[in-house]
């Protein structure tokens, strides 16, 4: 059906009375509509009354610009989709790093958390030993509270006989109070739960309460077996808990540290500290507030060390988010580029649309339009299209969103509560109508030409420089974000060309991790020998070897330098710490396993786990550090510097990769697991070289160990799959840098062949006259490409010159190698040149095919 004119009524009425005064005047129809007056005038007076004038206004240019969009498909579908882009760019990248830069964190007072600490170069993040936390917290004056963490560590639920590895936030019972958090359901800790003695409570995470337990409310109070020991639960976590590290905790236990062992410094443990600063306080009063506090704790340091070490107090955000913020803002940096592309682009086509369109605003004026009538049915236009982008942006960043979810890798922060929720949809709104006004401000404000009611072309093109400028900027800024993204793919490409001094493939991993409460040394001891005994009956097993950690990346036990002492020579402190030392226990086939050599002297053998002292391999880097122009084999060292266990050297390995891919590997020592030593954890990493399918003998490994103890989780992934996991998140940045610049590119090649294609236009006549003077089709296509070319080498010069400058901010995300890397920057240039003389190559061909004839008669 189709929907009757809201103005047919009102018309109808009109007719009517004019008819009426006609028949009771006996006048004619002409008469009578002079005495009448203006009908249209009338209907517009009454539509006034009827309607709001500016709301009428904005019905008549919305219906307009519909109209006028659908009469050119092209140009609208092609304005849209470079909006489109780059509104749903950004939009994708913000409501990813709005979490976890901007939105308020899920903490009272945020603002008022603070990290406390000590920073030195054996540990990026601040830390404080036990003695001196609980020293500063009792005597301390800037702060609401203080609480420590040791951190995150592995965890057993053994729930119906089906064992579970979790993962446990273990800290102090002031932890929740400080960060002004209370459980969603149930109590907090108290004192009395933070005890030596007292028995084990714990908080479930509001995920793990949904999924393992049903979301049942009955669970307080009831006991969990949790690591070996009975665990009474006394609270839910709210759902929107972070822990400090912005790691996923299934329990949140405590420290039940004993205080008084701390104080005398008869054990000390490490801690992460944070704090609630009073009201009024500032960062910079905190931190010379607890000067006094922190002169005192290093009078416990050696004298060696202590210009090493630096007093830190981080606002809690900027300590939390201190891996991510440069990877974030530059994504959204590289978006917003992608956005000011896909403008400067939507601008021209304007600019071409207006400059078609001038007659028609020329006559508009001449019957009377007025100056703020044109710009608001100009602004109301370009409104249109851009709300219409920027719907159109929302789809594609809904389904960008959904793509870094599925291939993003594992440890983004808050990536798994990214959404396109009202924050992000009202900066997607704002984009749009920032976008819409910004591109079509230019046409906007072009005042339309009487001679433009002639209806004849003149020559000289207005505003042609605005177009050349907006195309050599879309050049240069495609050139940073190409620049950045070949440097980060570059670095993705020395990345896996690391020599990690070891084999990975072929080679299983199991991690296991046995009940410190059902264990004792002996049994433990019985039990990794039986399992080592029984996995290498396994058909196929080549090597197996069990290790405190493995390469090239996991925690590991590290030392001072110059700690370690060696036998006959006194220990040289002079130097300071010397840097750390990295230390691994394994046993016998460690280095079998991971084909890492012995160069020198000898590996350890089965023989060896009964050797009356304990033995030792170095690796090069700490062999030269030790014994210089010496030969190692058979010298004796005692790290820690006292005790009366001296290890033996039997040889020299090759280095390894021990810090991870990106840092530098400290030296390292190998120490021998004998039979009778007690290992200095409970979790071990087995290594397992074989000649089958690893997908395969994963099973089988499983079921030895559940054959061993069925309460057991085992974790097991194999060791490549593991090193490649190091370099996912650098991959995932390469990529996405890279699909924004793609997005540029193809952006800017498209601009830059439409503004040539319009100049060509443009200059028919002007082309036509040079052709029948005798300018040959080559003249002609050298012409056009010339000129194009002064655009392409100006954008490309000042993204070069931008470039050197802006990429200086990936230098924390590269890997050997430079953000001014000479190879990329001429590649990139030479790439981006060879696509802008590509763009403005069809244009040319174009031109130089006119037929003079035709070309002398364009209009």
């Amino acid at each position: 059906m189709t929907p009757r004119d809201p103005d047919a009524d009102l018309r109808e009425e009109l007719e009517y009375h004019l008819a009426r005064r006609a028949e009771v005047n006996q006048s004619t129809a002409i008469e009578a509509r002079r005495q009448f007056g203006n009908p249209t005038l009338i209907q517009e007076e009454l539509r006034a009354m009827r309607i709001p004038i500016w709301l009428d206004g904005l019905r008549q240019d919305l219906a307009y610009a519909v109209r006028t969009f659908t009469k050119n498909p092209g140009f609208t579908a092609a304005s849209i989709i470079a909006l489109a882009l780059g509104i749903g760019s950004v939009t994708a990248v913000f409501s990813v790093v709005d979490p976890l830069l901007f939105r308020p964190l899920p903490y009272r007072d945020a603002d008022r958390l603070v990290s406390v600490g000590m920073a030195a170069p054996i540990e990026p993040n601040e830390w404080l030993l036990g003695p001196d936390y609980y020293e500063w917290r009792d005597k301390q004056t800037a702060f609401e509270s203080m609480t420590a963490i040791t951190g995150r560590r592995p965890c057993d639920l053994n729930a119906s006989g089906d064992p579970t590895r979790l993962h446990c936030g273990v800290a102090e019972s002031t932890f929740l109070d400080t960060f002004g958090v209370h459980p969603a359901l149930g109590r907090q800790f108290t004192p009395q739960d933070d005890q030596p003695h007292a028995a084990p409570t714990a908080l479930l995470s509001h995920a793990l309460w949904q999924t393992r337990f049903g979301a049942n409310p009955n669970v307080l109070g009831t006991s969990v077996e949790l690591d070996g020991a009975q665990t009474r639960i006394i609270g839910v976590l709210p759902a929107d808990f972070e822990f400090p590290g912005l790691q996923q905790v299934d329990f949140l236990v405590l420290m039940r540290m004993d205080v008084k062992r701390q104080l005398a410094r008869q054990m000390m443990f490490f801690f992460r500290v944070f704090a609630r600063l009073k009201p009024g306080v500032t960062l910079d009063q905190a931190r010379e507030s607890l000067k006094p506090l922190f002169n005192q704790s290093m009078e416990f340091v050696p004298a060696h060390f202590r210009k090493e070490v630096k007093l830190r107090v981080s606002n809690f955000r900027e300590r939390q988010t201190r891996e991510y913020r440069t990877t974030s803002l530059v994504l959204l940096g590289a978006v917003l580029c992608v956005l000011f592309v896909a403008c400067a682009n939507v601008a021209n086509l304007m600019l071409a649309r207006s400059a078609s369109r001038e007659r028609e605003m020329a006559v508009r004026a001449a019957i009377g339009a007025s100056r703020k009538r044109l710009l608001r049915q100009t602004i109301t236009e370009n409104l249109f299209l851009s709300l219409t982008a920027g719907f159109a942006g929302i789809a594609l960043a809904s389904a960008l969103l959904t793509i870094f979810r599925n291939v993003a890798p594992q440890g983004i922060p808050r990536l798994a509560t990214a959404s396109l929720d009202w924050r992000v949809l009202s900066v997607a709104i704002a984009l749009s109508v920032i976008s819409g006004t910004l591109a079509g401000l230019a046409p906007a404000l072009r005042l339309p030409r009487a001679e433009a009611l002639t209806g004849t072309r003149t020559t000289g093109p207005r505003h042609d420089w605005l177009r050349q400028i907006l195309a050599a900027a879309q050049i240069a800024i495609s050139l940073v974000l190409l620049v950045g993204s070949g440097l980060l793919i570059r670095s993705v490409w020395r990345i896996q060309q690391i020599d990690l001094g070891v084999r990975t493939d072929q080679i299983l991993v199991a991690r296991v991790d046995l009940d410190r409460h059902r264990t004792t040394d002996e049994s433990e001891r019985a039990f990794f020998l039986e399992l080592e005994r029984r996995l290498r009956q396994i058909p196929g097993m080549e090597e197996v070897s069990l290790s405190d950690s493995i390469p090239p990346a996991d925690r590991m036990m590290t030392m001072i330098f110059s700690r370690i002492e060696k036998q006959g020579t006194p220990m040289d402190t002079r130097s300071g710490t010397g840097g750390m030392v990295s230390m691994r226990t394994v046993t016998p086939g460690y280095f079998q396993a991971l084909s890492l050599p012995v160069i020198k002297g000898r590996s350890f053998s089965e023989d060896d786990r009964n050797a009356p002292e304990g033995l030792v391999i170095v690796d090069e880097a700490l062999a030269r550090r030790l014994y210089p122009g010496e030969d190692p084999i058979g010298k004796r060292i005692r790290p820690g510097g006292e005790g009366p266990h001296w290890l033996t050297i039997t040889g020299v390995a090759r280095n390894a990769r021990n810090a991870g891919l990106f840092e530098s590997s400290d030296p390292e020592y190998y120490v021998l697991q004998r039979s009778n030593d007690a290992w200095t954890n409970r979790g071990r990493f087995i290594l397992i070289r074989t000649q089958r399918d690893v997908r395969a003998i994963a099973p089988l490994i499983r079921a030895e160990i559940t054959r061993l103890d069925p309460k057991l989780p085992v974790d097991i992934e194999a060791l490549d799959t593991r090193v490649r996991q190091l370099s996912s998140r650098q991959r995932f940045n390469a990529m996405l840098l890279a699909l924004f610049a793609t997005f540029a590119l193809a952006l800017a090649a498209i601009g830059l062949s439409g503004v040539v294609s319009y100049l060509v236009t443009q200059r028919t006549q002007e082309l036509g006259v040079r052709m029948a003077l005798g300018a040959t089709p080559g003249n002609i296509r050298a012409l056009v490409l010339n000129q194009s070319l002064r655009w392409i080498l100006a954008g490309a010069a000042v993204g070069f010159a931008v470039g050197l400058i802006a990429t200086r901010s990936l230098k924390t995300l590269l890997f050997q190698i430079e953000p001014n890397d000479p190879l990329i920057l001429g590649l990139v240039t030479s790439i981006l040149i060879a696509v802008g003389i590509l763009s403005a190559w069809l244009p040319a061909q174009r031109a130089a095919r006119l037929d003079p004839m035709v070309a002398l008669r364009h209009d």
